[in-house]
C-alpha cells in the first residue's frame, strides 16, 4: 500500500473551472454585465442581484460603488423586487463620467415585450422613465444569456442626452434625459459597443460598426462591417475603415473624448488568422494599426479620454497600450496590468484620466462574480487590486465532493464553489495537521470551522470530520467582515468516486489509477490486463477503523480501513479488493487496491463503484489491453 503525492495539485484544483460552470444554477449568478466608471476612477455604477452581504436579490438592481476613501462605500439606488427573476430588473447602465445623472435600462422578466429607458439622479433620488419600448425584437434563445431588446445604453458628456440601440433594423434612437419623444436615427443597421464604454465624443460625434449604414445593399449581398461615424442626430455619416473583406467584422468601437481616436474590435472570421484583435485608427481614416497581439483573441477595448491608451483584455489579463504610432517605426507591444492565474476578466472599462481600468472577475471558464480596480501601469496580483464589489456566497449546488461530482461524504475532503471566497488567488496548507482558518477565512459546517486544505476565491477544498453524522448540513464562509448566506447540502456516510486525472486525447477522464511502487497511470500508453492490481486514489470511503480526526495526516501501521468496503465494478464487472482505506500520510484521501477482472475486451473501461441498492456511479475509468 503506498501513497502516490503526485495527486494532490490535481486533486486540488482538477474541476476548478469545469465545476464553475456545470454547477452554477440561476440562484447563483450575480448576473453582472456591463457598468460605467468616472473619469477619475473614483465612482462606480453597476447592476448586480446580489447586495453587498452575498445575499440573491429577486431582480438586479443598480448599485453606486464610491472609491474616495480607498474602502467601497456601497449604496442601492433602485429597489426592483416582488418576485421578477434575475434576467427581470436593469440590465446596462450608462455614466457619463461626471456628475450625478446616469441612464439605465430595465426590463420585468426574461421575454417581456416591455423595456424601459430610465434617467436617475442619485443626488435627488430623481428616477425618470424616458422610454417604454413595445416595439420586441428577436431574442436569442439562451440559459445564461440576457436576452433582451435593448442592447446597448449611452450618454452625451454633459448627461442631456441618450442614445440607446435596438435589436431591429434602425437600431439607433436619442432621446432628452429631461423628456420628450424619443428620435430614431435613419442609420439602417448597425452596432453600438457595449453600454459603459464611450461611443458619444464631446463634439456630439457617434461611433458605430455596420455593414449597411444607408440601407440595404443591392440584392441585399453580404458587405464587410467597418467603423463609421456619424453626428448624433443620425446625420454626416463618415466611413472609418475600408475593410473590402466579407470575412471581416470590426465591433465595439469607442472614442476618445474628443473624436480624434477610435479603437475597435476586428474578427477575422475564416483563414489561418481567424479570431478577434483590437486595432485603432483615428476618425479620418489614418493611422491604422493592431495594438493586440496576434494568436489569442483580444476583446472590450476601451479608451482614455484623450486618446493616448487602450486597454483590452487578452490571454485572461487585462493589458494596455498607447494609441500612437512609436517614432522611427519601434515595435510597442501591450503591457499586462494584471497577473492571474486562476481568475480572469471578462470586460475592462477604462477611466476617463486613463489612469485605472475597472474590470469584471471571475474563475476561468466561469461567471464574473466580482468588479475590481488596477492602476495601469506595473501588473499587479489578485490581492493588489481594489475591490469595488465582491460578494461572498457558496453555491448550493456547489458542495460537493473534491473529486468533483459526487455528493460531500464524512471523513473525506470537500470542495465548497462560490464566489470571492478568499483574498488570494491561491493558499495552500504548508502542513499537517490542516488548519481551519487560512488567510482569514473559514469554512464552516453547522457553524463548526473545518480543516482546510486550500483556498482560492472560487472555491475552497476542506475536510469533513468522520465523526459527523450524515444528513442535511449548513456550510458558510466567515471573515472578519462576517458569515455568508448560508447554503445547505446533504452530506452523505460514503459516496465512493475515483480521482481523475486531465483528460486524455480521446475525451474521456482518466482514473487516478497506478501500478504499485510507481507513478504510471493505467493509461491509453500504458494498458492494464487481466489480474495487474491497481492502486486507485479515491474519495468518499467514509469512516475507517480507527476513527482518524479530520485534518490530521493518516497513519501507515495499522493502516485505516474504510468500515463499509465498496464495491467496485471495471467494465461492468467486479473487481477483487484487497485494500480500502485512508492514504498514510494525507488527509481525507482513500486507496483502494483493486485487481482488474478477466474477460474484459481491449479498450477504455469506465470505472464503477456499486451502492447497496444495485445504482451505479463513476465518471472516470482506466485503458485495458
Amino acid at each position: 500500500m503506498r501513497a502516490e503525492r503526485f495527486i494532490l495539485p490535481f486533486l486540488l484544483l482538477s474541476h476548478a473551472a469545469f465545476a464553475q460552470t456545470f454547477t452554477v444554477q440561476l440562484q447563483d449568478l450575480v448576473n453582472l454585465r456591463d457598468f460605467a466608471l468616472s473619469a477619475t476612477g473614483s465612482d462606480v455604477i453597476f447592476a448586480a442581484a446580489r447586495q453587498p452581504n452575498g445575499q440573491a436579490d429577486t431582480s438586479t438592481n443598480v448599485y453606486r460603488a464610491q472609491l474616495s476613501s480607498g474602502i467601497p462605500a456601497i449604496s442601492r439606488l433602485t429597489d426592483y423586487k416582488n418576485g421578477e427573476n434575475l434576467f427581470g430588473g436593469v440590465t446596462s447602465v450608462a455614466y457619463p463620467g461626471t456628475g450625478t445623472r446616469f441612464a439605465y435600462t430595465y426590463t420585468r422578466a426574461t421575454g417581456s415585450d416591455e423595456e424601459e429607458v430610465h434617467v436617475l439622479d442619485y443626488s435627488s433620488g430623481s428616477d425618470r422613465t424616458l422610454v417604454v419600448d413595445r416595439d420586441g425584437c428577436i431574442k436569442i434563445l439562451c440559459i445564461e444569456c440576457l436576452t433582451t431588446c435593448l442592447r446597448s445604453l449611452h450618454m452625451t458628456a454633459d448627461a442631456g442626452t441618450v442614445l440607446y440601440e435596438a435589436a431591429r433594423n434602425q437600431p439607433f434612437y436619442t432621446i432628452p434625459s429631461a423628456g420628450g419623444t424619443a428620435t430614431r436615427l435613419s442609420i439602417f443597421e448597425g452596432s453600438l459597443a457595449a453600454s459603459g464604454q464611450r461611443v458619444i465624443s464631446q463634439t456630439g460625434k457617434i461611433v458605430f460598426t455596420s455593414a449597411a449604414p444607408f440601407g440595404p445593399t443591392l440584392g441585399f449581398a453580404a458587405q464587410p462591417v467597418d467603423v463609421y461615424t456619424s453626428n448624433l442626430n443620425g446625420s454626416g455619416i463618415q466611413q472609418v475603415t475600408h475593410l473590402n473583406d466579407l470575412n471581416l467584422r470590426a465591433s465595439d468601437a469607442v472614442m476618445s473624448a474628443d473624436g480624434i481616436w477610435i479603437a475597435f474590435q476586428l474578427t477575422t472570421q475564416s483563414g489561418i488568422s481567424a479570431g478577434t484583435q483590437v486595432w485603432a485608427v483615428r476618425a479620418d481614416g489614418t493611422g491604422l494599426r493592431q495594438l493586440s497581439d496576434g494568436g489569442t483573441n483580444a476583446t472590450t477595448a476601451s479608451i482614455s479620454e484623450d486618446g493616448s491608451v487602450v486597454t483590452f483584455v487578452q490571454d485572461s489579463q487585462v493589458k494596455q497600450i498607447p494609441t500612437a504610432v512609436p517614432p522611427f517605426g519601434l515595435p510597442v507591444r501591450a503591457v499586462e496590468i494584471t497577473k492571474l492565474t486562476l481568475s480572469a476578466p471578462s470586460r475592462a472599462v477604462l477611466s476617463g484620466d486613463g489612469k485605472t481600468a475597472a474590470f469584471l472577475l471571475g474563475p476561468r471558464g466561469g461567471l464574473p462574480a466580482a468588479i475590481y480596480l488596477s492602476p495601469l501601469g506595473a501588473s499587479r496580483g489578485f490581492s493588489q487590486f481594489t475591490r469595488v464589489f465582491a460578494p461572498r456566497f457558496l453555491f448550493p449546488s456547489g458542495l460537493v465532493s473534491a473529486a468533483g461530482y459526487a455528493a460531500p461524504s464524512v471523513g473525506s475532503l470537500m470542495t465548497a464553489y462560490g464566489a470571492n471566497l478568499g483574498n488570494e488567488e491561491l493558499t495552500v496548507a504548508s502542513a499537517f495537521p490542516l488548519p481551519t482558518s487560512m488567510g482569514g477565512f473559514e469554512l464552516l459546517a453547522d457553524l463548526i470551522p473545518i480543516p482546510l486544505q486550500a483556498v482560492t476565491p472560487w472555491q475552497i477544498n476542506a475536510q469533513l470530520a468522520q465523526s459527523r453524522l450524515p444528513g442535511t448540513a449548513s456550510f458558510q464562509v466567515r471573515t472578519a467582515d462576517g458569515l455568508s448566506p448560508d447554503a445547505r447540502v446533504k452530506v452523505v456516510a460514503t459516496a465512493p468516486e475515483a480521482i481523475t486525472m486531465p483528460s486524455t486525447g480521446s475525451g474521456n477522464l482518466l482514473a487516478a489509477a497506478v501500478y504499485p511502487g510507481t507513478k504510471t497511470l493505467a493509461d491509453a500508453s500504458h494498458q492494464a490486463t487481466a489480474n495487474d492490481v491497481l492502486e486507485i486514489y479515491a474519495l468518499g470511503l467514509g469512516a475507517t477503523t480507527p476513527v482518524i480526526e479530520a485534518g490530521v495526516v493518516s497513519p501507515s501501521s495499522p493502516p485505516a480501513e474504510a468500515k463499509i468496503k465498496p464495491r467496485l465494478q471495471i467494465g461492468g464487472i467486479d473487481a477483487s479488493i484487497s485494500f480500502a482505506g485512508l492514504v498514510p500520510g494525507l488527509a481525507g484521501v482513500y486507496q483502494v487496491n483493486a485487481k482488474v477482472p478477466s474477460g474484459l475486451t481491449a479498450g477504455y473501461k469506465l470505472l464503477e463503484w456499486v451502492a447497496a441498492d444495485g445504482s451505479k456511479t463513476g465518471t472516470s475509468g482506466i485503458y485495458i489491453k
